[in-house]
């Protein structure tokens, strides 16, 4: 079997500016029903033995969990699709399986929230977080304050 070729990135006719503001690292997380899975580092493949927690279908998270499983040569059939990302917590303390979040969404100690890190044997690459501009569409005051507030970091580090 040969590798898949990767997909060439999508220009937008509408988008005038992508600008790459920061990154995520995401990581798995579970409930208190599968304390196996927080005593050591395991495997991607050993998730999949768990029912999954995910963002739905068409949403870009679906597509990377769905490549990086692929990658894999691992299935990717989520057990659980939710709409957006604050969701998968509760799902997960509900114990109706596992979820992949933002590391920066792990708040207070597991044992007071009821959401356990899993530590990958190989973590999950990180992902960039753009921000984008429409073509010929002014900003309004507020929208120039949050670009501005957004990109300040970023180019307070490339000098």
């Amino acid at each position: 079997m040969q590798p898949r070729p990767q997909p060439l990135p999508r220009r937008n006719p509408l988008w005038d500016q992508k600008q790459r503001v920061g990154e995520i690292q995401e990581i798995p997380i579970c409930g208190t029903a599968f304390p196996e899975l927080t005593q050591g580092p395991v495997t991607l493949a050993k998730l999949t033995e768990y029912p999954i927690v995910c963002l739905a279908m068409g949403t870009s998270s679906h597509d990377f969990y769905s490549e990086l499983f692929l990658r894999c040569k691992l299935p990717f059939s989520p057990d659980v699709e939710v709409e957006t990302i604050d969701q998968v917590p509760p799902v997960v303390r509900s114990n109706l399986g596992i979820g992949f979040v933002p590391h920066e969404m792990l708040y207070g100690s597991p044992e007071f929230t009821g959401i356990y890190p899993i530590t990958l044997e190989e973590p999950i690459t990180p992902r960039s977080i753009y921000l984008f501009q429409r073509k010929k569409q002014p900003l309004s005051i507020a929208a120039k304050h949050l670009r501005q507030m957004l990109l300040a970091p970023t180019e307070e580090s490339d000098n």
